[in-house]
């Protein structure tokens, strides 16, 4: 109950000050795992059976969306098959291949590979660009190596509602944690 009353006095002394309030982050499963999102992402019914999350962002540039997939153990292919394929998925403004920005890292001594890109995107299921491609857009996915298999997390859509959400998908993937 402290923590209410400390909540809404921060509450109320922000908009009095006309200080806009942080999202607070709930906290979703994933699998046997909990990581962090923020309230204002908005939850949707996973689209198929591959997908264990799905959240629409809405921002000034237009929604992007935020799914997190899991093929089962051993499925998803490999962070290296991910990238290519995602690569392959993009166009700079020249018409020519885009470099992805990479990294690697560990979260509760799990991989992670990291990558960011820009471009022209035409999302698609398979390898290489399906259908028409959107320009200014940005795809952030992590394929995150858990004991359970692959956990694939991406946030795609307009290249600035990407990017003023990066911070919230850094948060989910470095908060998740076993349950």
């Amino acid at each position: 109950m402290p923590h209410r009353i400390a909540l809404f006095l921060f509450a109320s002394f922000t908009a009095v000050l006309g200080v806009a309030l942080p999202a607070w982050p709930a906290e979703v499963d994933v699998l046997d795992y909990r990581a962090p999102v923020p309230d204002h992402w908005i939850a949707g019914r996973p689209a198929s059976s591959m997908r264990l999350l799905q959240y629409r962002i809405t921002g000034k540039a237009g929604d992007a969306r935020f799914i997190v997939y899991y093929f089962g153990p051993g499925q998803g292919g490999s962070a290296a098959v991910n990238v290519a394929r995602w690569r392959s998925q993009f166009t700079a403004a020249d018409g020519g291949p885009v470099t992805p920005a990479l990294e690697t890292y560990t979260v509760n001594g799990w991989p992670v590979t990291l990558a960011r890109f820009a471009g022209s995107y035409a999302r698609g299921v398979g390898s290489g660009p399906q259908g028409r491609a959107v320009p200014d857009q940005a795809l952030t996915a992590a394929v995150i190596e858990t004991p359970q298999g692959a956990v694939i997390a991406q946030l795609f859509g307009p290249a600035q509602t990407v990017r003023d959400n990066e911070a919230a998908y850094r948060a989910f993937v470095s908060g998740i944690r076993q349950r």
